[in-house]
C-alpha cells in the first residue's frame, strides 16, 4: 500500500514546467506508451521515439483516469471488505469474553453452592455428635448410679451375712433361710442391671454403625450429584463447542476468498492494456 501510494503521488511543479517540454520548450501533446512520458510534437520526431506508440495525451490522460478509477473502487471495495472482517473479529472477541465470562460466573456459583453445602452438613454433623455426647454421657450417669445403687444394696448384704455367720448356731439359724431366701430373690436384679448395661452398649454401638452408614450413604449421593453436575457441565461446553464448530462452510469460504482478494488487490497493475 505504500508503494503504490507513493506511485500516485505527483512531484510539485509549476502549471508551464508541467506543460513545456524541458528540451524543445513546446507543449506537452503527446504520450509515448513505451517510455510512459508525455512527450511534445518534435519528440515524438526523434529518433528516440520516432518506433513508439504515441498518443493524444488528452486520450492518454483519459484512459489513465479510467484506471485510475478503476483502481480507487477496487481499493475502497477492498477497504470495505477488510472492515467487515475487522468487524466480524471484534464480534468474535466479544463473543468468547461473554462465553468465559459466563463460565467463570457458573463455576463460582457451582463453588458456592457447594461450600455451603458442606457448611451445612458440618454444623449438622456438629450437631449430631453433640447430641450423641449428651445421650451418652446421660447413659454413662444413669449406669453408674445403677451401680452405684447395686453397690450400696450389696455392701448392705455382706455386712448383713457377716454378721449373720459370727452368730451362734441356735441364733443363726433362726432366720438362715429367710436371709438366704431373699438373697436369691435380689440376684435377678442384679442380672437385670448387667443385662441393661449390655443393652445399652449394644444399642449404642448400632446407633454408631447406622449414623455411620447413613452419613456414607449421604456421600455417595452427594458424589453422584457432583459427578453429574459434572458431565452436565462437560456437555453444555461441547455443545457450545460444536456450535460454534459448526459455523457455515459459506462463510468461512466467504472470509478467506475476501482476505485472498484483498491480498491481491494490494499490488494492482498499473500499465495501460
Amino acid at each position: 500500500m505504500v508503494e503504490i501510494a507513493k506511485q500516485l503521488q505527483v512531484p510539485n511543479a509549476t502549471p508551464q514546467e508541467v506543460n513545456l517540454c524541458c528540451e524543445h520548450e513546446e507543449k506537452l501533446k503527446l504520450f509515448c506508451e513505451d517510455d510512459q512520458e508525455p512527450i511534445c510534437v518534435v519528440c515524438s520526431m526523434s529518433r528516440d521515439h520516432k518506433a513508439h506508440t504515441v498518443l493524444p495525451i488528452q486520450e492518454a490522460a483519459q484512459e489513465y483516469k479510467e484506471k485510475f478509477q478503476s483502481s480507487l473502487d477496487c481499493l475502497k471495495k477492498d477497504l470495505e471488505d477488510m472492515l467487515e472482517l475487522h468487524r466480524k473479529e471484534e464480534m468474535k472477541v466479544t463473543q468468547l469474553a461473554a462465553k468465559f465470562k459466563s463460565q467463570r460466573e457458573q463455576i463460582t456459583n457451582e463453588f458456592e453452592e457447594l461450600q455451603t453445602f458442606l457448611e451445612k452438613e458440618k454444623s449438622r454433623h456438629l450437631s449430631n455428635l453433640e447430641e450423641e455426647e449428651k445421650k451418652s454421657l446421660q447413659s454413662i450417669k444413669e449406669t453408674v448410679t445403677e451401680l452405684e445403687e447395686q453397690q450400696f444394696v450389696l455392701r448392705s448384704w455382706i455386712t448383713e451375712i457377716e454378721l449373720k455367720c459370727q452368730q451362734q448356731d441356735v441364733e443363726l439359724l433362726k432366720d438362715a433361710k429367710i436371709v438366704l431366701s431373699r438373697y436369691e430373690n435380689m440376684k435377678p436384679q442384679q442380672t437385670n442391671v448387667y443385662t441393661l448395661m449390655e443393652n445399652k452398649e449394644e444399642t449404642q454401638e448400632e446407633e454408631e454403625t447406622q449414623e455411620e452408614a447413613e452419613d456414607e450413604e449421604e456421600v455417595e449421593e452427594k458424589a453422584e450429584e457432583e459427578a453429574e453436575e459434572e458431565v452436565e457441565f462437560e456437555v453444555e461446553e461441547d455443545e457450545e463447542e460444536e456450535e460454534e464448530e459448526e459455523m457455515p462452510d459459506e462463510e468461512e469460504e466467504e472470509e478467506v476468498d475476501l482476505q485472498r482478494k484483498i491480498i491481491e488487490s494490494l499490488a494492482p497493475d498499473w500499465t495501460i492494456a
